[in-house]
């Protein structure tokens, strides 16, 4: 008879997810892992088989983790997008290593690309026709200024990440608002 483990896989999936949070996408591996949680590689083979379903799994575990982080909620669309915004930039602040394994990482890069236009697209058609309401402007520009809030919201929020610039969570949340105002005036112009 075989023997069943005592070890689940959402045991396994924590662990991997905290050793992401604390030390990076590239700190796991069946060894490290196995390490962390205390066991044998036994229960992880038998789980997923190999690394490759885990970090499948471990990409879906993260975005469970988020999903409703990036939510569009109320009517106030420049209260929604700097939402967002905000949120995006604590993400890079609080959690550095899951920021960079879901928007910088090199593993997986098409998987990692289509993650990142997948959060971005949930709303997209929802802020759009926000935007076009709330501040009489056409589709096109309000798609326009989007992709300018998303372009500086992840680049600052990268060079948080990378500790390249920026003193201070409140400093970069004090820019994203700032460019905010300045990328939607350009596009009512």
């Amino acid at each position: 008879m075989a023997r069943k483990t005592q070890i689940s896989k959402d045991v396994i999936l924590e662990a991997a997810f905290g050793m992401l949070l604390r030390e990076g996408y590239a700190s796991i591996n069946i060894t490290s892992l196995a390490k962390e949680i205390g066991c044998s590689t036994q229960p992880l083979a038998w789980h997923f088989g190999n690394m490759e379903k885990l970090r499948a799994e471990l990409l879906e575990y993260c975005l469970d983790f988020l999903k409703d982080r990036f939510a569009v909620e109320g009517e106030d669309v420049s209260g929604v997008l700097e939402g967002i915004a905000f949120r995006y930039i604590e993400l890079a602040f609080d959690y550095p290593n899951l920021y960079k394994y879901l928007y910088m990482s090199e593993q997986d890069g098409e998987k990692m690309a289509a993650t990142a236009q997948a959060l971005r697209a949930r709303n997209h058609d929802k802020v759009i026709q926000m935007l076009e309401k709330t501040h009489n402007i056409t589709a096109e520009a309000a798609d326009k200024y989007l992709l300018n809030m998303q372009l500086y919201v992840h680049g600052i929020a990268s060079y948080a990440v990378t500790k390249v610039a920026f003193p201070s969570k409140e400093v970069v949340m004090q820019m994203v608002h700032d460019a905010s105002e300045a990328f939607l005036k350009q596009q009512k112009e």
